[in-house]
């Protein structure tokens, strides 16, 4: 049957003038198969991971400074505007009424410390014994974690009851004040209060 048309070149014609519609069908059946194999993938391989950490301009105020709640930050801003006041009557000739009221209006542990501690160093210089006392107690109390200002607190005991003569109470407090300095990893600390404790030892 040579010049005649053979069924393969039918096929081949009618496959041909019929490829759009073909890859259509093709197109229409992989979109419906694509949820399917995405859940799949979800269940082999896991969701892919997005990042969910909001940019830090998208955060309120408060919040760009480590991450603190609006509390938090109340707190802090109060107690740094308390702590710049103390300061400024402990560079003056100010009423001592103020400054024991300030560290009691103090709201943060590490701020009472720090309050309490320069109270006490108040105190101690002008030779009111009992006020300091109390304020470099308080002030340990307050110094939960390891702080310098509860170091600085006990050193100071240590110093208050040196003066009264009462050396076991002196080198009490100096042990203490060690303990707390290298709690903190302040060194320079420690090595000042164990010269301190040796001197107390030696009586000199």
């Amino acid at each position: 049957m040579q010049g005649g048309t053979s069924g393969y070149d039918i096929v081949s014609a009618v496959a041909v003038k019929h490829v759009p519609v073909t890859v259509g069908i093709i197109a229409m059946f992989l979109v419906m198969l694509a949820p399917y194999a995405y859940e799949l993938y979800k269940r082999y391989y896991g969701a892919p991971k997005r990042n969910t950490e909001p940019n830090i301009e998208d955060r309120p105020a408060f919040a760009r400074k480590g991450w603190e709640t609006e509390e938090e930050a109340r707190i802090r801003t109060a107690d740094d505007a308390r702590l710049g006041e103390l300061e400024a009557i402990l560079a003056s000739a100010n009423s001592n009424g103020d400054v024991l009221r300030i560290a009691g209006e103090m709201e943060a542990p590490l701020a009472k410390a720090r309050a309490y501690r320069l109270a006490g160093e108040r105190f101690a210089a002008g030779g009111e014994r009992q006020k300091a006392e109390e304020c470099f107690t308080k002030s340990i109390a307050h110094a939960k974690s390891p702080v310098a200002d509860g170091a600085e607190s006990a050193l100071g005991l240590s110093r208050l009851y040196e003066s009264e003569g009462d050396g076991a109470r002196a080198l009490q407090f100096a042990r203490q004040a060690l303990l707390l300095f290298d709690q903190a990893g302040l060194a320079d600390g420690a090595a000042a209060v164990t010269a301190r404790i040796k001197a107390l030892k030696s009586g000199k």
